[in-house]
């Protein structure tokens, strides 16, 4: 039965098998690396005690001969033959070839040694492109980057102890015994009976499917020209074949380059293989951790933005390896950087190369990926000989090496400059935010879809990116494409430029996009909230799913206001984050057919989406249990009823929370104000205001007790600093009001109003609408954001209205509300 490995769910079976793929490849990593980092250390005291030669360069041209001589045949192997057939065949071969080697260290024959190091070599040619191409056939293309990455991550660990292991168990027998041979012959022994289990691990992968392209031939055996032309076909196949190829030139480079290190620090004698092991453990460990965190920062799906972010670190570590003095501790910690960006370099290219090969030509493709990794290695190893014997020292080597880095980088970054700032963007959201996402699968699959948010800060193309399940285009004011800056990364980002000026052609080209099957994203405010409010919808995205025929799905994010790329405050930008890891919730609404949207429905949902948003909203009652907010030296009564929040139950404590959390999503103070409030504890706006926002706003609150008078109260707004006076209207009489903001002091009242709105609004006293204890809208003085050509005009206040609607809050029975959401009796 043939399985959709675009869509493919792995199943249990399919996890079992790639831990035993992951496994069996750790372990014949590990088994390679010890043999080899065994003959290292073996080849140098052989030539101390002059009876032997230099052997670092023939063991690198051993290791990548047989993938250059046997490339096409490997790749035939894993297209005609299951893949997990091949893999077990490659297993007993392991098995074969570490008992030739054994047999030749019993006989003291070095070069019998390297003969059936060639056939370890020659195992690994074979079982490369079947257990990377296996990959998918398991996990499906969703979960293979993050496959990819835990299996290269695995791979380099055992990589890493093959390493340690052989270098330090072959100085420890040899200052035991002073014999090389006895030192290697029992580690390489054990390392042969241990090929076993390595067997049964590969029967442990179940069968997947052959491809039937014909025998084996000597034409095809040796077709490297014509297989390269499947890759160089493609420019992406080709592309990424070459990152993958300069990975591993500059890793073998790297490793010649190390063990120079180390045989100039020890001449060839005892500590020669525990330095050379224990320098390239560093940067083991870097490879190790940077495979791991691609697939983990892929787990979502593979994310090429890495490439180029690698390639930065690469060559960052490449540099301190040239400028630090070799074998020390900076050099260490240089290899360790730049073993890490070259993982993180190489786990998403490796997993791109995967995805994108043809399912027929796969096995192919990577073993002309193979091919080209080890021509890359023998041009490496060429190198690095050349270097040796016209005796340049390391630090030179490596600023060589750093430059080639540098100039791969800045050609990857030419290449691919939308998926390394999308990387950096969506990166940097999910650690300013703890993004939460509700109702993702409420997303089409596939097919056209208008996607409206609201729209509260600069970084809400970033969050709605971040939290879609889909790619998503955005819509763009042409004067905002235009702009210097932001167009450039609007063109990057290919966004769809439309001119209010030209509504018929806006929407003509969001409509063919979204026919296209694209997600088209627009946002029907039109602009930035400025008030933490709803702005006007526009309805000109009801055309647009009309004309394209696709549904619309409407999302809210709630969070936003209140962080620095809003205009709480009055500015954007230009003030301190709160603090980070603040929590988002980012909703998704069920797809609404393109006949039956409307605006007033699509602010419906998102009320109701609100609503539920700060439902979820969970504060700690002992945060709130002794706030110290007080005015006067001398306690009074309500203060000591203030303690008494602690004993609140669940429920109310719950419902106090999640209004303070609604007024806290609008502009109507500023951080760091002092505010005047009337302390009422019996009063739930009282316990509200002066308990719970302070915390969340960042403002200090001043209580003078219920029924003070106003002459207590204009004494405490004379003698503090008090910035705005927040109280219950009762009986303060406009004159005393009135007085106050003579003073500079601005005035909010809280009432089930029925008095003269439009005189206290002209006065800039700002009337706020109580019903049933709870505050349902909020006036405030108009925002201004100066020296901004791209704004519009936001009252904070309307003349003859009681406020703007909360968010969340549906307005009550029997009175009107206007197009900005302001309420006022009918």
């Amino acid at each position: 039965m043939s399985i959709d490995l675009e869509t493919h769910i792995p199943t249990r079976r399919n996890w079992r098998s790639f831990s035993a793929i992951t496994a069996m490849s750790g372990l014949n990593a590990f088994n390679d690396n010890f043999a080899r980092f065994m003959l290292l250390p073996l080849g140098g005291w052989l030539v101390s005690q002059n009876s032997g030669f230099e052997i670092e360069h023939l063991l690198g041209v051993l290791m990548v001969l047989p993938y250059i001589l046997f490339a096409p045949s490997s790749g035939w192997l894993a297209d005609r033959f299951p893949k997990n057939q091949v893999v077990r065949w490659s297993a007993w071969l392991q098995l074969v070839a570490l008992g030739f080697m054994t047999f030749a260290i019993w006989q003291k024959s070095l070069v019998t040694a390297v003969v059936a190091f060639f056939l370890l070599a020659l195992q690994s040619a074979l079982l490369s492109p079947a257990k990377a191409g296996i990959l998918k056939e398991l996990l499906g293309r969703g979960k293979l980057a993050y496959g990819s990455g835990v299996a290269d991550g695995v791979t380099i660990l055992s990589v890493l102890l093959g390493q340690i292991l052989a270098g330090v168990i072959f100085d420890r027998g040899l200052s035991s015994s002073g014999d090389g041979w006895g030192a290697a012959l029992t580690p390489v022994l054990v390392i042969f009976a241990g090929c076993l289990f390595a067997v049964v691990l590969a029967r442990m992968i179940e069968p997947t499917p052959a491809h039937p392209v014909g025998p084996l031939t000597a034409k095809v055996a040796f077709r490297h020209v014509r297989d390269f032309k499947v890759v160089t076909s493609a420019r992406p196949l080709w592309l990424c074949a070459l990152g993958v190829a300069f990975f591993w030139g500059f890793a073998t480079f790297i490793l010649l380059a190390v063990y120079e290190v180390a045989y100039k620090l020890h001449g060839g004698g005892e500590g020669t293989g525990t330095a050379n092991s224990f320098m390239m453990a560093t940067a083991s460990i870097g490879i190790a951790l940077g495979s791991v965190l691609a697939g983990f920062l892929s787990r979502r799906g593979n994310q090429l933005g890495l490439v180029p972010l690698g390639g930065l670190v690469m060559t960052l570590g490449t540099v301190l390896l040239a400028l630090a003095p070799a074998g020390e501790g900076l050099f260490r910690f240089g290899l360790f950087v730049a073993g890490a960006g070259a993982a993180v370099f190489l786990v998403p290219l490796k997993a791109h190369l995967i995805d994108i090969s043809p399912p027929d030509q796969r096995g192919k493709v990577l073993s002309v990926s193979n091919l080209m990794n080890n021509l890359a290695g023998a041009l490496a190893i060429g190198l690095q000989f050349f270097f040796k014997a016209t005796s340049q020292p390391v630090p030179l080597q490596m600023a060589v090496f750093a430059l080639f880095a540098g100039l791969a980088t800045w050609y990857v970054m030419k290449l691919l400059p939308r998926d390394f700032w999308f990387l950096f963007g969506v990166t940097l959201i999910r650690m300013l935010y703890r993004i939460k996402i509700r109702g993702a699968k409420n997303m089409p699959e596939e097919g056209g879809v208008i996607l409206c948010p609201n729209h509260m800060s600069f970084v809400d193309s970033l969050v709605i990116s971040a939290a879609s399940p889909r790619p998503v285009r955005f819509l763009i004011a042409e004067k905002c494409y235009r702009h210097k800056w932001v167009g450039r990364f609007a063109r990057m980002f290919n966004a769809v430029p439309v001119s209010p000026e030209r509504a018929k052609e806006a929407i003509r080209i969001a409509a063919d996009e979204a026919a296209a099957g694209n997600v088209v994203c627009i946002f029907p405010e039109g602009q930035l909230s400025r008030t933490g409010a709803v702005c006007e919808i526009k309805r000109g995205f009801e055309m647009i799913a009309r004309k394209s025929g696709c549904p619309v799905v409407a999302a809210y994010m709630h969070g936003l206001w209140g962080t620095f790329t809003s205009f709480s405050g009055g500015r954007y930008f230009r003030k301190w984050p709160r603090r980070i890891g603040s929590g988002l919730t980012v909703s998704f609404c069920k797809p609404m057919a393109p006949k039956e949207v409307s605006a007033v429905e699509v602010e419906r949902v998102w009320r109701r989406m609100a609503s539920d948003s700060l439902d979820l909203q969970k504060l700690d009652q002992r945060r709130f249990a002794d706030p110290s907010l007080f005015l006067t030296e001398e306690p009074a009564a309500w203060w000591e009823e203030l303690h008494e929040v602690g004993e609140l139950g669940p429920e109310e404590f719950g419902e106090l929370a999640r209004q303070a959390h609604e007024l806290n999503a609008v502009a109507f103070w500023n951080r760091g104000e002092r505010v005047l409030l009337e302390w009422a504890p019996e009063d739930a706006v009282s316990r509200v205001l002066g308990m719970m926002l302070p915390r969340m706003a960042g403002v200090k609150i001043a209580l003078v007790a219920k029924g003070a008078g106003e002459v207590e109260l204009l004494k405490v707004s004379r003698e503090e600093r008090i910035d705005r006076l927040v109280l219950r209207r009762r009986d303060w009489s406009p004159g005393a009001l009135a007085a106050c903001r003579k003073e500079g002091r601005l005035v909010q009242l809280l009432d089930d109003w029925n008095g003269d709105e439009p005189a206290l609004q002209e006065e800039g006293i700002y009337p706020s609408l109580l019903k049933n204890g709870k505050v349902l809208t909020w006036s405030m003085p108009h925002p201004d954001e100066k020296n901004s050509k791209l704004s519009t005009f936001q009252p904070g206040w309307k003349v003859g209205h009681v406020g703007r609607l909360l968010p969340g809050v549906e307005w009550p029975e029997g009175w009107e509300v206007d197009s900005e959401r302001f309420l006022r009796k009918p």
